[in-house]
C-alpha cells in the first residue's frame, strides 16, 4: 500500500505496519523566527526553538543568553564599572550606559609623571587627555649662575596641524589638532644685579643678560704717579677697582708743574713729581759777612750748608773792614758778626808818630803806640819852637794893629753916613803908610791864620 509521510512531501508503498517518513528536513521556521525546525518528515508541529539566543545585546558587549526567541532581547543584565582617569575612582552603571555615562568626578591627584625636567607636576586633579602645561618656574641653573626664573619650557606643547582644517570630503572624519613636545632653550637672564662701574666707584642694577661693566662718568680721582694729582679722566677701566686712591697704569699722566715751595722759598721749576723736590738751580746773592762783597751761590747748594760750611763760604777772603778801638781795620779775615774781631794789642799797623812840636815825625807799631810809647823833643825842636813862638807874637801884635785900624775905618766911614766929622788923628794918619793902604786885607788875613795856628799850638802843648 502506498503511505504518505507525514510532512506529505514523498509517497512510498510500504506495508501498512510500518510508518513512512521521509528524509525531508522541515523547513519552517521556529517560533523564533529565526532558526529553521530542521525536523526530518515534520508535520508541521515545529517545537520550540531550544538553541541559545547569542544575539548582541544592546549594550554591545554581551549576548543574549536566552533560548532564541522572537522580538527583541532582554536589556543586558551585567553592571560595568565606568572608571575615572586613574582607575581609583569608580562608578556601577548597567552594561552599555557606560558610553553615555560620564566618568565619575576624580577629586584626587594626578599622577602622570611629568615630562619635563621637574620632578612632579603642578598639583591638579585626575583628568582625562593630557595634563595642563607644567607652571612652575623652570630653575634650571644657568651659565651666568642664576636659576631661570621662566616659567616650564623644557615640554611646550606645540601645535603641528590645527583642528580647524577643512576635511577634503564628507568621507573624511573630522581633524583632531596634532601637538607636539618641544624642548626650548632658557630665555636670556633677567634677574637684576648690581654691576659696578668701570673705576669701581659705583653700582648700576642691570638685567643679567644685559649687565656689562660701563664707566658712570664721574672723574677717576685716583691719585696719579706724582702723588700730588688726582686724576681727571672720565670713569676708566683700571686693575683694581676697589683701591679707588692707588695709581693705575691706565690714568692720565700729570701734565701740572710742581706746586710745592722749597724750603728756600723758590717754586720748583719741574714738572709735577713724587718726593722731595731736586736742589733748587736758582741763583741767589749773599752778602759776604763783612758786607763788602756780594756772593753768588745755587740756592740749593746754600740750603746745604752747615752753619760751619757758611761761616767759610760766606766769606770774601778779605780783610775784615771793621775797625778795633786803635781806628785800624781787624786783622782777620772776613768773619761772622757774632764772631769777636781781633783786639788792638795784636794790631800791626805802623802808625804815624811825632813829637810834641811835630818836628820829628816816626813810624811805629799801632800796639807799641797803645802801649804807651812816645817820642820826645830834642834841643832843636825847642829852639825851632822858641823861633815859632816868637814869630807868633809879631804876627799876633801886627794882627791886633791891623784889627784896630779896620775897626777905626770902619766907625769913619758910619760917622760919614751919619753926618759927623770925627777929629782927625794926626798921629794915625802920618804913621798910614802907602804900602799897608794897599796889602791891608792880605796882611789881615795871614794874622788871622797865624792867629788861629798859635791858639792851637798853645791847646796842644797844654
Amino acid at each position: 500500500m502506498k503511505k504518505t509521510c507525514p510532512c506529505g512531501a514523498k509517497t512510498k508503498p510500504l506495508p501498512c505496519s510500518k510508518v513512512f517518513t521521509c528524509d525531508s528536513k522541515c523547513k519552517s521556521q521556529r517560533n523564533c523566527g529565526r532558526h529553521p525546525c530542521n525536523k526530518r518528515c515534520c508535520a508541521g508541529t515545529c517545537p520550540p526553538c531550544d538553541q541559545i539566543c547569542s544575539r548582541v545585546l544592546n549594550c554591545r558587549n554581551h549576548k543574549c543568553d536566552s533560548l532564541c526567541h522572537a522580538g527583541p532581547c532582554y536589556p543586558c543584565t551585567q553592571v560595568v564599572e565606568v572608571l575615572c582617569a586613574c582607575g581609583r575612582t569608580k562608578v556601577a552603571v548597567p552594561c552599555g550606559k557606560q558610553r553615555s555615562t560620564k566618568p565619575p568626578k576624580c577629586n584626587l591627584a594626578c599622577e602622570i609623571p611629568p615630562e619635563c625636567h621637574h620632578p612632579s607636576r603642578t598639583p591638579h586633579s585626575c583628568h582625562f587627555g593630557r595634563c595642563p602645561p607644567c607652571t612652575q618656574i623652570c630653575s634650571i641653573l644657568q651659565s651666568c649662575g642664576h636659576h631661570c626664573q621662566a616659567r616650564c619650557h623644557s615640554a611646550v606643547e606645540v601645535l603641528v596641524r590645527s583642528d580647524k582644517e577643512r576635511p577634503a570630503g564628507p568621507w573624511e572624519l573630522k581633524n583632531s589638532p596634532d601637538l607636539e613636545i618641544h624642548e626650548y632653550p632658557c630665555p636670556p637672564c633677567e634677574q637684576l644685579v648690581r654691576m659696578p662701574c668701570l673705576g669701581g666707584h659705583d653700582e648700576t642694577p642691570m638685567k643679567c643678560c644685559e649687565s656689562r661693566v660701563v664707566s658712570c662718568g664721574r672723574p677717576c680721582a685716583r691719585k696719579l704717579e706724582c702723588g700730588n694729582h688726582v686724576c681727571q679722566l672720565p670713569c676708566h677701566e683700571v686693575e683694581n677697582p676697589e683701591d679707588l686712591e692707588k695709581f693705575d697704569s691706565a690714568c692720565d699722566e700729570c701734565s701740572s708743574l710742581c706746586t710745592f715751595k722749597k724750603p728756600c722759598g723758590h717754586p720748583c721749576v719741574l714738572a709735577c713729581h713724587r718726593g722731595d723736590c731736586p736742589s733748587c738751580p736758582e741763583t741767589v746773592r749773599v752778602k759776604c759777612h763783612c758786607g763788602g762783597m756780594t756772593l753768588k751761590f745755587s740756592c740749593g747748594k746754600v740750603a746745604r750748608l752747615t752753619q760751619a760750611e757758611k761761616n767759610d763760604v760766606f766769606s770774601c777772603k778779605v780783610q775784615c773792614p771793621a775797625l778795633m778801638s786803635c781806628d785800624h781795620p781787624c786783622t782777620q779775615l772776613c768773619h761772622p758778626a757774632d764772631q769777636p774781631h781781633s783786639l788792638p794789642a795784636d794790631c800791626k799797623k805802623k802808625c804815624p808818630l811825632k813829637c810834641p812840636c811835630g818836628r820829628i815825625r816816626e813810624q811805629h807799631q799801632c800796639a807799641k803806640v797803645l802801649a804807651g810809647f812816645k817820642l820826645v823833643c830834642d834841643e832843636e825842636c825847642h829852639a825851632q819852637a822858641k823861633s815859632r813862638k816868637e814869630e807868633e807874637e809879631t804876627k799876633i801884635r801886627l794882627a791886633r794893629e791891623l784889627k784896630e785900624k779896620e775897626e777905626a775905618l770902619l766907625q769913619e766911614q758910619y760917622d760919614k753916613k751919619k753926618g759927623k766929622k770925627r777929629p782927625r788923628n794926626r798921629y794915625h794918619d802920618e804913621e798910614e803908610t802907602p804900602f799897608l793902604k794897599e796889602h791891608w786885607k792880605k796882611i789881615a788875613g795871614v794874622a788871622a791864620v797865624v792867629a788861629v795856628a798859635f791858639i792851637a799850638y798853645i791847646i796842644q802843648t797844654v
